[in-house]
């Protein structure tokens, strides 16, 4: 099985992950209740003792071949919410391949009641899927958006290139994509796939004050449930997007 490289936050989520990279059953129990639901892009949701144990062997049985690595990036923590970013790293077909992955975890006395683990399952088994339903549906009460990112979203639903970037601080990211001219080619790109617009439910939003985690529904066809994602943005001091990371399927 896999291990964790460098720091591992103590974040339950993160304890998570990590213990079910290393194929650690027992400490992956540790940190959840004994009625947990986890959702997995590949498996959907499992419960409780029974479904902690079907990931782990999963778990196991994806990287059996493989020399695995977990590295965390960043961690965003609000009351009874908490969410990790790292990246996997496999030896995979004689190559190194690195690939990103969030965790997302409802918090209740200690433990974690609910999460949600998102990756791109094309770099696990090269299964080219989006997730087909919401992870989430119900608008959950919380954290009001800061009032760049809800700019941000309504200029996506809208098409216009052009206030989303005034919205990027001057060196701003989106993933790999850095700056005003990056920043236009990709998003015109992704506004001549996406006709009707980037439309983005956002059933749960919270934030430590710098960083956002934002779970979403993509919507790419009006009046059809969308597919599942989540986002990190961080604000900058003057108040505009340092950086946007959202992964979806």
């Amino acid at each position: 099985m896999g291990r964790v490289a460098g720091y591992l936050p103590r974040t339950r989520e993160a304890e998570l992950i990590g213990a079910l990279v290393r194929g650690d059953e027992l400490a992956a129990r540790a940190v959840c209740a004994r009625d947990v639901v986890i959702d997995d892009p590949i498996l959907g949701a499992v419960n409780g003792q029974e479904g902690i144990r079907r990931l782990a062997h999963d778990f196991e049985a994806r990287f059996a071949a493989d020399d695995v690595v977990i590295e965390f990036l960043s961690t965003v923590e609000r009351g009874d919410r908490s969410a990790a970013e790292f990246e996997f790293q496999r030896l995979r077909n004689g190559r190194r391949v690195s690939f990103p992955g969030v965790i997302v975890a409802d918090i209740a006395d200690g433990l974690i009641e609910a999460s949600r683990i998102y990756y791109r399952r094309v770099s696990i088994d090269d299964t080219v899927s989006y997730r087909r339903f919401p992870v989430l549906t119900a608008q959950r009460r919380g954290d009001e958006m800061h009032p760049t990112l809800v700019a941000y979203i309504a200029a996506l639903a809208r098409r216009d290139t052009d206030a989303v970037l005034d919205l990027f601080s001057p060196e701003g990211s989106f993933h790999l994509h850095r700056g005003r001219i990056e920043l236009r080619r990709l998003f015109e790109r992704m506004f001549t796939v996406r006709t009707d617009g980037v439309v983005l439910e956002h059933p749960n939003v919270f934030s430590d004050g710098r960083t956002t985690c934002l779970e979403f529904n993509s919507i790419r066809v009006h009046g059809e449930p969308g597919h599942a994602g989540v986002a990190f943005y961080e604000i900058g001091d003057d108040g505009l997007l340092a950086a946007v990371r959202p992964l979806d399927e």
